[in-house]
């Protein structure tokens, strides 16, 4: 590992504190804020919005001043401006949902077009041999990936440095198959952006130096790194230029659990209550592990463990070529067993919730 990608990682963190430190007395003056006026928030007080427009602003400097080339990143450029444009226009005057799900749409055919990426085959995930698709089915696949993706990371952003940490997490994992596989060109921009992250997170993470956040992501942090994330997970392993091994598409579901597993259950949970899959709703499993007496900061930690545990077994399955079929075998095992582990944690909530009622009746 370069000097070189070591100071990127400290130069972007430095340069996110600077430009947060810039932004937050201007969000306040425009009122850029969350206000707590929502049963969902758990904050108190009017947060700054400005962690999308900081973490891209950072990316975008440090990887001009290191001068990177564009070419095939020209769509991670452009998606990434317009992504977050519109989750922070979302965050000042709110945008319908269907505006923004079809600009997503619009970026992940930019990204599809611009840099030729999509998702060729599924690998080997039966045992029956590799699965191709057809080009139809392909585009349709890498668009549906994409928006879903971007969507999941922003449906979990529901407490202090969650969203943040997570996130670092898969672009760690990112930056270690990179180094594994010599891809060195990504090697630059996933430091930039993991500095970038760091940065956002001092301001952000609960600590023992910060009671709570000072500055959230907004729809237009979230977002973003919904995109970026989407991004490089297709890239990495749908990138049309040759790696010196394979990455095989199995480890991105590893590398994603937590965000994956998240969308798959909450759009679940909110059908069979009749509801709309994109409806906000307390079930995610961060408003479980709070409603069971867990503070923030143990509920942020314990899901950025599980996100760290699934993407090194994620990695470690591909480097050390363990089949598709068994790896997605055991990638169905972990989501059984996690899917046990909330409705457990549901199933204390409510028991809880009787066992307080059934005090009240009585006194």
């Amino acid at each position: 590992m370069s000097i070189l990608l070591i100071f990127q990682l400290f130069l972007s963190s430095a340069i996110c504190v600077f430009i947060i430190s810039l932004l937050k007395p201007l969000a306040k003056k425009i009122d850029l804020l969350d206000h707590p006026n929502s049963n969902r928030k758990v904050h108190q007080g009017a947060i700054p919005l400005i962690g999308g427009i900081a973490i891209f602003s950072t990316f975008c400097i440090v990887s001009l001043l290191a001068n990177s080339p564009l070419g095939f990143y020209r769509s991670l450029f452009l998606g990434g401006g317009i992504i977050t444009f519109l989750g922070v226009l979302d965050d000042y005057k709110s945008v319908s949902p269907r505006f923004r799900l079809i600009m997503q749409f619009i970026v992940a055919v930019i990204v599809m077009s611009q840099s030729n990426i999509l998702i060729s085959n599924l690998g080997n995930l039966l045992n029956f041999g590799l699965i191709p698709l057809n080009q139809a089915t392909s585009v349709l696949l890498t668009l549906f990936c994409m928006v879903a993706l971007i969507n999941a990371v922003n449906m979990i952003d529901g407490l202090d440095g969650l969203v943040g940490l997570i996130s670092l997490s898969s672009f760690v994992w990112f930056i270690v198959l990179s180094y594994l596989y010599a891809l060195q060109s990504y090697m630059h921009c996933l430091f930039i952006i993991l500095g970038a992250i760091l940065g956002f997170l001092l301001f952000n993470l609960r600590h023992p130096w910060r009671k709570k956040a000072s500055v959230f992501l907004g729809d237009g942090g979230s977002t973003l790194l919904g995109f970026l994330l989407a991004w490089f997970s297709l890239s990495i392993v749908y990138n049309p230029m040759p790696h010196h091994a394979p990455i095989r598409p199995v480890v991105l579901l590893w590398i994603l659990f937590l965000p994956i597993s998240d969308l798959i259950f909450s759009s679940i949970r909110r059908m069979i209550n009749g509801g709309s899959p994109f409806q906000a709703d307390k079930g995610h499993l961060h408003h479980v592990l709070l409603e069971l007496g867990f503070s923030v900061r143990k509920t942020v930690f314990l899901m950025f463990s599980i996100a760290i545990l699934a993407g090194g077994i994620g990695v470690a399955f591909n480097f050390f070529n363990c089949p598709d079929y068994i790896s997605f075998l055991l990638f169905v095992v972990f989501l059984v067993f996690y899917s046990m582990f909330l409705v457990l944690c549901k199933k204390k909530v409510l028991y809880k919730k009787k066992g307080k009622h059934k005090y009240y009746l009585a006194s």
